[in-house]
């Protein structure tokens, strides 16, 4: 930086340009006890012999006293600053000195020619879209319901009870012809030793009677 002339600061950095050098040169300035250069841009023509500079967004104005410019470096990339372009009038910016920046207008002083020359810088017009997404969730609720169906099975046991009958008893039959004793145990025949027994009961008269005939 031989012969440094002007010095602007935006943010962490500085924007110093030197007239012997004919170069602007960006420093970090963030840690004020150990400053570093970041990069640095040089021209012979359109940096020759540079006096000020201003900026204004991410552009750089450099005035070029002994090349009769105003040089525009693009100064986005602090690391990697570049010319972006210049102009030049040997008339009207004739030894272009201080440089100031309002709004969208650059002023510049020219100390051979004697004159202030102002010019309009682009206007930039930033727009910002700004997009919202809206994320709906719908959460479904699955009910399950399980109808659990008890069949109750009533089982009906039906017992039979068989008896059988035994007789123990034994009859007599007497008959007027001769003297037997039949004793029947048998199931089937019982029902009719039954029956048998039931006349006898039913006609006493009749059996009595057939005695009497008999002892006479």
């Amino acid at each position: 930086m031989d012969n440094a002339r002007g010095v602007v600061v935006a943010g962490d950095f500085a924007y110093v340009v030197s007239f012997n050098s004919d170069n602007l040169v960006v420093v970090n300035i963030a840690n004020p006890h150990n400053l570093t250069v970041e990069s640095s841009v040089y021209d012979s023509d359109l940096l020759n012999g540079a006096e000020s500079v201003a900026i204004r967004e991410d552009f750089a104005y450099v005035t070029s006293s002994s090349g009769d410019a105003i040089t525009v470096i693009n100064i986005a990339n602090a690391n990697n600053v570049t010319i972006a372009g210049s102009v030049q009038d040997m008339a009207q910016l004739d030894g272009p000195y201080g440089v100031q920046i309002a709004g969208d207008q650059l002023y510049v002083s020219n100390k051979i020619a004697d004159s202030f020359v102002v010019f309009n810088l682009p206007t930039t017009t930033t727009t910002t879209t700004t997009t919202t997404t809206t994320t709906t969730t719908t959460t479904t609720t699955t009910t399950t319901t399980t109808t659990t169906t008890t069949t109750t099975t009533t089982t009906t046991t039906t017992s039979t009870t068989t008896t059988t009958t035994t007789p123990t008893s034994t009859t007599t039959s007497t008959t007027t012809t001769s003297s037997e004793t039949t004793t029947t145990t048998d199931a089937t025949t019982t029902v009719v030793i039954e029956a048998s027994h039931a006349m006898i009961q039913q006609a006493p008269a009749m059996a009595l009677l057939a005695l009497g005939l008999l002892f006479c």
